[in-house]
């Protein structure tokens, strides 16, 4: 009873599965006859145990006691205790050796998407949609199981060209935790190939405790960096003949300066230089608005509203950010703009061409005075890093007939 309930811990996550039989068959006897006393004492001991150490499994391992079935086999094994993982500092980058699950903890949620990039800049590009899961309670363990069996298909191939990665891997249900260690385990212990990231926004997440050795330090790039980085990535303006989306982010200190009306002028801007019409901006611009509880579904409905093929022409989508606009919203343009792959809850997927612009208009109104949330730029920190254009109030006439201008 005077043992570290770590070193119990570690020594369960260590057993093979015949030592770890014999605890249990050695806990079912012991759970025979004991007084409630001795009972209630072993299961203050094993609850320790189990805080610390996230493969017991208390309703599996009857009666809480396991804890003396350990002691137990220590016995058996002259005193000699089980090879265990120490508990290691953390490393400053990602390791890049096949079958190790590195696990990057972000100091809060609004580092994840830059935390996210910056994991890839190493391999000086954007991550693949087929390389990422954003992960939640709504998250089916069968995506989960798809992008771990892509993850070791791509390793058997002996192919380092690509990095997996489970974005707030901590926030799956607690089982679908419990089985994506047990998983990764077993890979682990197969040695077989693979590279894999597991990022978390929780510094006591279970992944933390069980690959304590393999905890990686990845703070996000600066910000400048990170602007500077869209900006070679993104053409500066909207061009015929462009290899890549066209993006641009409009903001301004205050309300009423005219960005829905800049927005127009710059698509009436880029049709001048292309040789179209300026009087067809309408019917090039595709207006989408989004809100706080804008989902998937409904962004990818107004896409495909301007969209109706691949082989159509050329769209800008207007994207209108209303203040109320949280996480949520940022981890939805992440998967347009940078993942480039849309997908709603029916398994549709909307993919921009590199033909299109996507312009996203900022809501000046800070935000502070609902709930007291932090300023728009703050929440959203993907997208307002993007290459951005401040309105301000300029000494030219301002067309207030306009039905765009705010």
């Amino acid at each position: 009873a005077q043992t570290n309930p770590v070193v119990w811990a570690t020594v369960i996550n260590n057993a093979s599965e015949d030592q770890l039989s014999k605890m249990v068959r050695f806990a079912n006897r012991n759970c025979q006859g004991n007084d409630p006393a001795l009972m209630t004492s072993m299961a203050e001991i094993c609850q320790q145990v189990y805080e610390h150490s996230i493969a017991l499994d208390c309703m599996l391992l009857q009666g809480f006691a396991l804890v003396q079935g350990v002691g137990t086999l220590l016995q058996d094994l002259d005193g000699s205790p089980l090879r265990c993982r120490p508990m290691g500092s953390k490393f400053s980058g990602i390791q890049r050796q096949s079958g190790v699950p590195n696990v990057v903890t972000c100091r809060s949620t609004s580092e994840v998407l830059p935390t996210l990039l910056t994991l890839y800049a190493p391999m000086s590009r954007l991550p693949l949609a087929f390389e990422v899961e954003f992960c939640g309670l709504q998250t089916t363990w069968e995506r989960v199981e798809l992008l771990l069996k892509r993850c070791v298909d791509r390793g058997a191939e002996g192919s380092n060209a690509h990095l997996f990665c489970l974005v707030d891997a901590d926030q799956l249900k607690r089982a679908d935790q419990l089985e994506l260690v047990n998983v990764l385990e077993e890979l682990y212990h197969e040695r077989l190939p693979f590279r894999i990231v597991l990022l978390c926004t929780k510094r006591d997440n279970m992944y933390a405790e069980s690959f304590h050795k393999y905890v990686v330090d990845c703070p996000p790039l600066p910000v400048d960096v990170q602007q500077e980085y869209w900006k070679l990535a993104t053409p500066a303006f909207w061009e015929n003949q462009q290899s890549s989306i066209h993006i641009k982010v409009y903001t301004s200190k205050k309300v009423g300066l005219g960005k829905s009306y800049r927005v127009c002028k710059d698509i009436e801007a880029a049709m001048q230089r292309n040789g179209g019409q300026a009087s067809s901006v309408d019917s090039m611009r595709v207006f989408v608005p989004v809100f706080q509880d804008t989902d998937a579904d409904q962004l990818y409905a107004y896409l495909r509203q301007g969209t109706e093929s691949e082989d159509g022409p050329s769209r800008a989508f207007h994207i209108n950010v209303a203040s109320s606009a949280d996480r949520p919203l940022d981890i939805l343009l992440f998967r347009l703009l940078v993942l480039n792959d849309l997908e709603t809850s029916a398994g549709k997927h909307f993919r921009l061409q590199p033909k299109h612009a996507v312009l996203i208009e900022l809501a000046s109104d800070s935000g502070k005075g609902a709930d007291e949330k932090e300023p728009l730029v703050d929440r959203l920190t993907f997208c307002s890093r993007l290459p951005k254009h401040e309105v301000v109030l300029g000494p030219g006439i301002l067309d207030t007939s306009l039905d765009e201008v705010q």
